[in-house]
């Protein structure tokens, strides 16, 4: 009887450790994709409002040299 015991134990430990592990590395997964997309989309956004600005002033930079040809 305690050999059984001992059996079953030794199962539904082995049964509850991959169950922990699969879910712990489930949403280390989801936790790593979240901020990995989160700071791509962080970098993407600081570039693509760099580039805006940039833009920007060139535009208005070469509007001015317009103007100022102009008159």
């Amino acid at each position: 009887m305690a050999m059984y015991v001992q059996v079953d134990i030794a199962m539904y430990a082995q049964v509850a450790i991959a169950m922990c592990a699969q879910v712990t590395i489930a949403m280390h997964v989801q936790v790593a994709n979240d901020m990995y997309l989160q700071a791509a989309i962080a970098i993407h956004a600081q570039v693509t409002i760099a580039v805006c600005v940039q833009v920007s002033i060139a535009m208005y930079e070469f509007a001015y040299k317009l103007c100022s040809i102009s008159i």
